[in-house]
């Protein structure tokens, strides 16, 4: 087979599972960080044995003689708090992918750093290692809303962390979280002119989402009120374009906005778009094109499953149906601002969702014209109804 499928280059992501503190909105495959846990070392040494075996396994399915050939375009470093890693380990990561594949000169290779490891000298020997963005879980310039987070930094560590990594790095983003119980919707402006401000390329707001296997879920079921309801909801929505847009920011993801196309995230545009991308480490997932068809990785979330399953050479492989796949495409397409080309669907499914277009159907929440289709302002807000509606729809 050759190497089509591949043409857009593939990106990693490398999963580290361990956290100081497990915040109580986090749904993610996280694991409580101490400094004498016994399976760290040992997963070090499975990630790495996970990038070879992968590699060497994805040259064989396409058919090739070398991963060699197949280029990296982004690596993502990810959790977790993947900044709880030392610049050494992931020096070594990065060497290694290296060696198995062509690491694409101007590769984005993204940090997600925590602020209490903000310290300059470490951003700086993560950049030494290789790292050229970093994206920071600052998520609130207020301290009482981050002790509502659960997070263990405070505003003013936030700040300088936030300060050392635009002064160090070229490309730095930021989160913040909002919407949350008892927040006004001007100490949410606060907290998006505040970073802004700052110089950052690259902010990504959400809204508090509940998650039922968290904390913050098992306390809502309890009736706890955690968070704003739909009506206030949008109304944060709206403030953050607003606020942001008059910084010069453009909205090109429901939650993500950059000063200009090259402050995007290539790595998640990547995989917005349908590129193939790697999952590496406990809980990580891929997506990979194999003989025209879609293909889905899993790995073993509980991190002795994952070393078991990486030391027997096992990789959870499952191919997508045509309609599973089509159904990824618009649930990730529909988040862009650019929206999703027809051609993407295939002639049948593009064909139904154009129909259901010219009846009405979703006027005033979907715009479509020669080239594709998008949702609108007012459609951008109901995601999850428009993406249920037109996967009914086909």
């Amino acid at each position: 087979m050759s190497l089509k499928a591949f043409s857009q280059g593939l990106s990693i992501y490398i999963h580290w599972p361990f956290c100081h503190r497990i915040c109580p909105y986090c749904d993610f495959n996280v694991y409580k960080d101490s400094p004498d846990h016994p399976l760290k070392g040992a997963l070090i040494t499975a990630l790495l044995k996970d990038i070879e075996y992968q590699s060497e396994l994805l040259a064989k399915q396409v058919g090739i003689h070398s991963p060699k050939d197949i280029k990296i375009v982004s690596l993502y470093f990810g959790g977790g708090t993947p900044s709880l890693l030392s610049a050494f380990e992931i020096e070594a990561i990065i060497d290694l992918i290296k060696e198995q594949f062509h690491l694409s000169h101007g590769a984005e290779i993204t940090l997600e750093l925590n602020p209490t490891d903000g310290e300059s000298d470490k951003i700086e020997a993560f950049l030494g290692a290789g790292i050229n963005r970093l994206s920071i879980g600052l998520q609130s310039l207020h301290d009482e809303e981050l002790i509502f987070l659960g997070r263990n930094h405070r505003a003013a560590e936030g700040r300088r962390a936030l300060e050392k990594a635009i002064l160090s790095c070229k490309r730095v983003s930021a989160d913040l979280i909002g919407a949350l119980a008892g927040q006004a919707l001007s100490a949410w402006e606060f907290n998006l002119k505040q970073v802004a401000d700052m110089g950052v390329e690259h902010i990504s707001p959400y809204g508090l989402t509940i998650e039922p296997d968290t904390a913050f879920g098992r306390a809502a079921r309890r009736g706890r009120i955690l968070g704003h309801d739909e009506a206030a909801w949008e109304a944060f929505f709206d403030k953050t374009d607003e606020v942001l847009s008059d910084h010069g920011f453009d909205r090109y993801e429901v939650s993500n906005h950059a000063r200009s196309k090259l402050g995007q995230s290539r790595h998640n545009v990547h995989i917005w778009e349908g590129g193939d991308y790697m999952g590496i480490g406990p809980g990580a997932h891929g997506r990979l094109s194999l003989m025209g068809v879609r293909h889905c990785t899993l790995r073993a979330k509980k991190i002795k499953n994952y070393i078991d399953e990486i030391n027997a050479q096992r990789l959870n492989m499952t191919s997508l149906s045509p309609m599973e796949a089509c159904e990824e495409t618009i649930l990730f397409g529909l988040r862009q601002k650019v929206g999703i080309n027809w051609s993407a669907l295939g002639p049948k499914n593009a064909h139904s969702i154009k129909a259901q277009l010219e009846l009405g159907s979703f006027d005033g929440f979907i715009e479509h014209d020669e080239w594709g289709f998008r949702a609108s302002q007012k459609g951008v807000k109901v995601l999850d109804h428009l993406t249920y509606r037109l996967v009914s729809a086909l």
